[in-house]
């Protein structure tokens, strides 16, 4: 019987949809939509000229298919091998050969073949429209949730202005995050690298350094929504300690409070694209980014293809994509104090994937090349070589040093606006991050950030050693606009990377 060929155009979307819905909370349908649109038309570009080719209706579709298996499973089957064999060139050499000999072999299997080939082209119809109902139902399923939470913002604090406060002129304000980046006793005692260096340029610069500050949270979608909304994020640990959807985190991320309070005060706000989805506030004023879909699902799905595992002189996957990273990593770098502002009082977002993992500089900046897959994993996801891990994190720190002194003088030397400068890490690196264990796992390490403030007139009455995140901008309102915030206790906690609403109090370990 004719059937149509329905399976090589579904199996050329779902893995792409399926992507999607299992990172629905944290992922634009736009992103999915647009490469699922691309892939359906280039498979069926492909089955149009094979068609042409073999004047066979099912064998060209299921050599499509197969093709799709191939291409967009191979993912699925590394990760299976990475926990059964620790020897990277099994993973890395062998599985790519033998995987494409096997689907040259279904190929020969395919052609040579003289059944009625009907009955496998029905069993695939059927099985790729039942998997694609189930995943439709999924991702509506998933949208529909994300309507009933249109706030997660239940009980965060609310800055009150007086119409006093508009006539003043207020200071541009500079809200840098340098991702994983190490407070300098943790540099030291577990690195071998002292920081002092930098730091002695800040301090001269006139930056407030603050020696024994912790991070609020171990997870930087934590971290960024409690420091820009200066709240504790209890609330979500009630509502949602069984679910480890980041759709909360993301949303009060994308409408903190603190851009909400400082557009109402006359503010422009500008971001820089970070290739993390939940950290692109593409809704700001003035928005910075090389593409209009998001890096992170790029990343996440090249993952999952054959091309991850390519790796020629001509043509490398994931060196290509650690060249996207370093360059959106360098134009934050060279746009700060390089770019005209409006007339507007600012305040900038900058989260700068950096000095965390990926290590793709040496200490010069010169590219250090991947042996592995490019991906953002961080502690007992990127491995258990934790000397490996300090070594090339160390390189990468000390290039990020050099790049952040030229920006930081850049922004100093323009005296014509007054400006506050944020420095701050939203948790520590992870060579001794264990994410399920909080007793295996250095939380000294993890939860130590370094902290540093500038402000034009250096006066630092209310800033302290120990500070959190979570008071920055309490200190920073209270004196703008006079919004008497009460400074919240410092407080650390731990929570695993699933079940990231378990927040664990591990203020004592981590405090000296």
């Amino acid at each position: 019987m004719n059937w149509p060929m329905l399976h090589p155009l579904i199996l050329s979307v779902y893995p792409v949809l399926f992507l999607y819905s299992v990172n629905a909370g944290q992922m634009r349908f736009f992103d999915a939509a647009a490469i699922a649109l691309c892939s359906l038309c280039l498979t069926v570009s492909i089955l149009w000229l094979i068609l042409k080719l073999l004047k066979n209706k099912e064998k060209a579709s299921l050599l499509v298919s197969g093709f799709c298996f191939m291409f967009f499973a191979y993912g699925a089957f590394y990760e299976m091998l990475r926990g059964m064999f620790e020897n990277d060139s099994i993973r890395n050499f062998w599985l790519p050969i033998f995987w494409f000999a096997g689907w040259l072999f279904s190929v020969f299997v395919i052609l040579k073949s003289r059944q009625d080939t009907s009955a496998a082209t029905l069993f695939l119809n059927v099985l790729s429209v039942v998997l694609f109902l189930f995943l439709s139902v999924n991702i509506v399923d998933s949208y529909w949730r994300s309507c009933q939470h249109n706030s997660f913002s239940a009980g965060l604090a609310d800055v009150k202005t007086s119409e006093a406060v508009l006539k003043r002129s207020l200071p541009d304000i500079y809200y840098i995050i340098l991702d994983g980046y190490a407070r300098n006793d943790v540099l030291k005692s577990l690195y071998g690298y002292d920081n002092r260096g930098f730091i002695d340029f800040l301090a001269k610069s006139g930056f407030r350094v603050a020696s024994e500050s912790c991070s609020n949270y171990c997870q930087t979608y934590l971290s960024l929504a409690s420091s820009l909304n200066f709240s504790y994020l209890d609330h979500l640990q009630r509502e949602y300690r069984d679910v480890n959807n980041d759709q909360p985190l993301i949303e009060m991320i994308a409408k903190n409070q603190v851009f909400a309070t400082l557009k109402k005060n006359g503010y422009k706000t500008i971001a820089f694209s970070s290739g993390y989805t939940g950290t692109e506030l593409r809704e700001a004023d003035i928005y910075f980014s090389r593409s209009m879909l998001s890096r992170e699902f790029i990343d996440l799905l090249l993952n999952s293809t054959y091309l991850s595992a390519m790796k020629f002189s001509f043509f490398d996957a994931a060196e290509t994509r650690a060249d996207v990273h370093r360059e959106r990593i360098k134009d934050v770098f060279n746009l700060l104090g390089s770019f005209d502002l409006p007339p507007e009082p600012v305040v900038l977002f900058a989260h700068v994937l950096c000095p965390h993992p990926p290590f793709v500089f040496g200490p010069a900046g010169e590219k250090r090349r991947l042996t592995e897959r490019f991906n953002y994993s961080d502690g007992s996801h990127w491995g258990s070589d934790s000397e490996k891990y300090r070594r090339q994190y160390r390189d990468q720190l000390v290039y990020i040093n050099s790049l952040l002194q030229q920006s930081i003088g850049r922004l100093l030397a323009d005296t014509a606006r007054e400006k506050i400068i944020i420095l701050q890490s939203d948790h520590g690196p992870g060579s001794g991050l264990k994410w399920q264990d909080p007793d295996a796992t250095d939380l000294f390490e993890r939860m130590s950030v370094f902290y540093a403030v500038y402000f034009a007139d250096a006066d630092y009455r209310y800033f302290y050693d120990s500070i959190t995140p979570v008071n920055t901008f309490r200190i920073i309102f209270n004196r703008l606009f006079n919004a008497e915030l009460p400074l919240l206790d410092d407080k650390s906690y731990f929570s695993p990377w699933f079940g990231r609403y378990r927040f664990v109090d591990v203020t004592s370990k981590v405090k000296r």
